[in-house]
């Protein structure tokens, strides 16, 4: 999808992961060399902590399970789906034709 970044978990990684164009590079690279030490290693111990219950195997499952038991408990979150893709426009996308979630 070009129209829009995908990233999982964007609202609970938030604050340690970025999306930017090429030419929105310079930007974040300035932001992030302005962050303390402490600050990264703020950064880095959060995405250590997250990293079992979002990216393991056993955690994505555990997180699919609350999604569908109870939402409210799990990261996960559903989305509008991008109007494009490199393969569908918006009338050829099988799914995004009747998708709801999200909008």
């Amino acid at each position: 999808y070009l129209d829009q970044p995908w990233i999982p978990y964007e609202h609970v990684l938030q604050n340690v992961t970025f999306a930017v164009t090429m030419s929105e590079l310079p930007g974040l690279i300035r932001e992030l060399s302005r962050k303390s030490d402490a600050q990264i290693e703020e950064m880095e111990d959060q995405i250590e902590r997250l990293g079992e219950r979002l990216f393991t195997f056993e955690g994505a499952l555990n997180e699919i399970q609350m999604f569908m038991t109870d939402p409210s408990l799990s990261a996960l979150r559903c989305g509008k789906l991008p109007t494009t893709s490199r393969f569908f426009g918006p009338d050829d996308n099988p799914i995004g034709r009747n998708h709801k979630c999200g909008t």
